[in-house]
Parts: structure tokens; sequence; C-alpha cells
């Protein structure tokens, strides 16, 4: 639990923001080859609209995550504040997740229809 009366509580929240984000930007492209990798088969057509929805969606989560995670790590080196404030990694957080829980349930959703 993060303490904002305790020095430097942005700083460590910043940290394990950066950690959060670079592994949700792995599992959002492990997540989009693995959509890719289960289209390439010969299975049953998914429609246009699905398919474009829920990629969409899963690669705004790893934008989101990247993106974020590249203002973070800009000036942690450098010892300074971090130019994000902690309402916008939250956000980001917020952003970052949902889509990713909608691109992901919406790919369920359909390959599981079309295997049935």
């Amino acid at each position: 639990m993060i303490d904002h009366d305790e020095p430097g509580s942005a700083d460590k929240l910043h940290q394990r923001a950066y950690d959060f984000f670079k592994h949700l930007t792995g599992v959002s492209l492990i997540s989009l080859g693995g959509i890719t990798g289960l289209l390439g088969g010969q299975g049953p057509e998914v429609p246009k609209a699905k398919l474009i929805m829920l990629m969409t969606c899963i690669g705004l989560a790893g934008a989101v995550s990247l993106f974020t995670a590249a203002s973070i790590v800009g000036t942690i080196d450098l010892g300074e504040r971090s130019p994000i404030s902690t309402k916008s990694v939250r956000l980001a957080m917020q952003v970052a997740v949902w889509s990713l829980v909608v691109g992901l349930g919406a790919a369920v959703q359909t390959f599981a229809a079309l295997l049935m």
C-alpha cells in the first residue's frame, strides 16, 4: 500500500508502474501473435468487424503500455521527477487493462463460437 505522506511514494509508484506496463506490453504482443497464428490456419472465416475490434483493443492496450512505460523511464536514469503525474499513470493503467480485457474477451468469444 502506498503512503502518500511518505517522501518518494510517487517515485515508488512510478517504478512499479513501469514494471506493470513493461509486462502488459509483452502480454499484448503475445496475444496479438496468438490471434494472428489462429487466423493463419484453414479454419472458418472470422467476421472482419469482430477481428478489427479485438485487434484494435489489444493493440490499444499495448500502445498505451509502451508509451506510458517510455514516459516513466525517460527520467528515471536522470534522477528527475517523472513528467507523468500519478493520476495519468493510474488512468493509463485503467485504459490498458480494460482494453486488453475487452479485446481478449472478444477473441475468446469469437474463436469459441467458431470452434463449436
